[in-house]
């Protein structure tokens, strides 16, 4: 038995195929898709948990690096300091997706670094993940973002992400993103963004 928020989900992805399938056969490029799409997306860092938590620990393609935390762990990482949790959603004419992305990471006054990023699969081909990135240099105003990569056996559209879009040959270990790269490798973006309490 499905909820109702997984049946209005299902609509929206399908929807969504519909307008991709009217843009190939119109001939129409991506940046007119997206731009027409009137794409919306949220950044929060809410108060109730419990739906990142679960979004982390059951997403596996666009994961950094796949690990998992368990209740414990996921309060404790909350709890250090700096430690920050942005949680977004995203909904356009064609599609609402609700919460799509989490990002997990620690700031300090001189660096930040993302231990978790994961997004759901049904939100890929929108450039949601470069926004997320932007909002990122641009919330916290760093210079550079370090992603506690990891490659895994199911990340693959993640790797494809860090090798196709920013132009690295990722190895385990992290990878220090600047802001001038990420601004000359981003393509155009046309998301209304909110940042919301």
């Amino acid at each position: 038995h499905r909820s109702e928020e997984d049946a209005l989900r299902a609509d929206s992805i399908r929807r969504s195929e519909m307008a991709r399938r009217e843009q190939r056969e119109g001939g129409f490029s991506e940046d007119d898709f997206l731009k027409a799409a009137g794409a919306r997306m949220g950044f929060q860092r809410p108060a109730d948990t419990r739906r990142p938590f679960e979004l982390l620990n059951k997403t596996n393609q666009f994961n950094l690096n796949g690990r998992r935390l368990d209740e414990a762990g996921w309060h404790r990482y909350l709890d250090q300091e700096g430690a920050f949790l942005l949680v977004v959603d995203y909904e356009d004419r064609y599609a609402r997706l609700g919460q799509i992305a989490v990002l997990l990471g620690v700031a300090s006054d001189d660096d930040l670094r993302l231990d978790h990023w994961v997004m759901s699969c049904r939100a890929f081909s929108r450039r949601i993940e470069h926004q997320c990135l932007r909002f990122v240099f641009d919330t916290f105003a760093v210079d550079h973002i370090g992603l506690e990569y990891d490659p895994t056996p199911r990340n693959q559209p993640l790797q494809e992400f860090l090798t196709q879009t920013l132009g690295y040959t990722p190895e385990a270990g992290r990878l220090r993103l600047t802001r001038q790269r990420f601004d000359e490798s981003a393509p155009p973006l046309f998301h209304a963004v909110e940042a919301r309490s």
